[in-house]
């Protein structure tokens, strides 16, 4: 059978990617660059060319041209989108299957969360059903494809980022999601109905198997009341990750999706929006604890990063990029967080708070709402970054004191104490640089015992112009 069949398909999709359509959608020959590169064929414009389905408003979409020379996305670019998806799943789960047998399967830690035997004895079939829809997504969307008259995107070569079964159920629901979002986010773009139904029921299964693997991963199979849709640009940048070669489009990583609508952590990659954009050094690195990255979209050019459960006895680091803002290009934070008492209660979370003021030039630091169980630090230069202790507004230099706030046992309220800019001696040896670069201290203390030390070294802020 194919997409363009009246037959419902019984198979999954993508739904938490493709969004923001309406918002912007780039240049659709950077969209066909990424998608051959991603699918690994050798893919032209000229394979969706006029004289071909694509071009045809009741066959193959509307490939009408934009006054500023991007042409439309047609429903054969979407058909060949949501192919190199489908072509990456039932790659990942054909790679899990021969890895990992049934007997691996239905006595780890995942299968044992069903407490009936004939669940826990059947995760590996439904594993495998999964499989089997992901390839039968394949076959109708390479059908489809061929049918209209155009060139089916090839599958590529991947890398999947997991060691164990446990890590694999987690990354399935991030990968199954990132698919929900994706057709999410294509679906307007379709014009012909049968394919927008089609993909509509792929939509749906994609979606079932998302609240599956997150059942499997011990989490909230249905955590939102909407799920957010991504543009194919968007989707395709987090699908780059996973395929061997390839890094993130314009040197930028992203941070997480799958925000829930009550605020608990979310976990897959995502750039932030409107105007500002953040990143994770390896979103995909759940090896030191298992760190997760908490990212919101950004509302007023504010942008708030969270990452919690940092390895306890362990070096924790990250990186955010948040750019451009204002006559800020691209402001760079680089953070280390350093337990010093390895006996200690591990450090649960990392926050970071950025806006722009009003005319975008510079940056504010925001102070956690809650800050009884979180110290944060941050010094600045004349650049104009300024700090927001609660209840006032702090502009810092090279020669100012800034506020540290810190809490040293449970249920305690934070204190306020200062550090010197420039003082080598202060906060375990932490120093502020001055000039054009600023320093940035964030860290946060789990509620429980021999918490009172931890070091956060200094970092660099830098601008444009350094």
């Amino acid at each position: 059978m194919s997409l363009s069949d009246t037959t419902p398909c019984n198979e999954e999709s993508h739904t938490e990617l493709v969004g923001r359509v309406s918002e912007h959608l780039s240049s659709r020959r950077s969209f066909l660059t990424n998608t051959a590169t991603i699918g690994g064929g050798a893919l032209t414009l000229s394979a969706f060319g006029s004289g071909t389905a694509a071009a045809s408003s009741t066959e193959g979409g509307s490939g009408s041209d934009g006054d500023d020379g991007d042409e439309e996305v047609s429903d054969i670019d979407v058909l060949n989108f949501a192919l190199t998806l489908e072509h990456l799943e039932a790659a990942y789960y054909n790679e899990f299957l021969d890895e990992y047998s049934e007997h691996d399967v239905e006595r780890s830690d995942v299968a044992a969360i069903f407490a009936n035997d004939s669940l826990r004895y059947s995760t590996y079939q439904f594993i495998q059903a999964v499989r089997d829809h992901e390839e039968a997504h394949v076959e109708a969307l390479t059908r489809t494809i061929d049918d209209l008259g155009s060139t089916p995107v090839e599958a590529g070569e991947y890398e999947f980022p997991y060691d164990s079964i446990e890590e694999f159920a987690g990354l399935s629901a991030q990968i199954e999601a990132v698919g929900v979002s994706a057709y999410a986010g294509a679906a307007p773009l379709i014009e012909n109905d049968d394919v927008l139904a089609a993909a509509l029921s792929i939509h749906s299964v994609e979606a079932r198997h998302t609240s599956y693997f997150r059942v499997l991963d011990v989490s909230n199979p249905y955590p939102n009341s909407f799920d957010p849709a991504r543009t194919m640009d968007e989707v395709l940048e987090i699908a780059s990750q996973l395929v061997v070669g390839m890094e993130s489009g314009d040197d930028r990583d992203t941070l997480v999706s799958e925000i829930n609508d009550n605020g608990h952590y979310a976990r897959f990659p995502f750039p932030t929006k409107p105007d500002t954009w953040a990143r994770s050094q390896n979103p995909f690195d759940r090896s030191e604890g298992e760190s997760r990255w908490l990212a919101e979209p950004a509302s007023g050019g504010e942008v708030r990063c969270l990452v919690e459960n940092l390895p306890a006895n362990a070096n924790a680091g990250f990186d955010v990029h948040v750019g451009p803002l204002g006559d800020l290009d691209d402001v760079t934070i680089e953070s280390e967080v350093v337990r010093t008492q390895r006996d200690s209660g591990a450090l649960l979370a990392v926050a970071v708070y950025l806006d722009a003021d009003d005319n975008g030039e510079f940056f504010e630091w925001k102070d956690p709402e809650d800050s009884t169980d979180a110290w944060v630090g941050f010094g600045g230069d004349s650049e104009g970054l300024t700090a927001l202790p609660a209840g006032g507004t702090v502009t810092v230099d090279d020669s100012t004191e800034f506020p540290l706030f810190h809490v040293a046992e449970e249920g305690a309220a934070a204190t306020l104490g200062e550090l010197k800019a420039g003082d080598v001696n202060g906060a375990d040896g932490t120093t502020i640089d001055g000039g054009t670069n600023a320093a940035i201290y964030v860290g946060a203390l789990s509620a429980g015992e021999g918490r009172e030390e931890v070091v956060v070294k200094s970092v660099d802020v830098h601008t444009s112009d350094t």
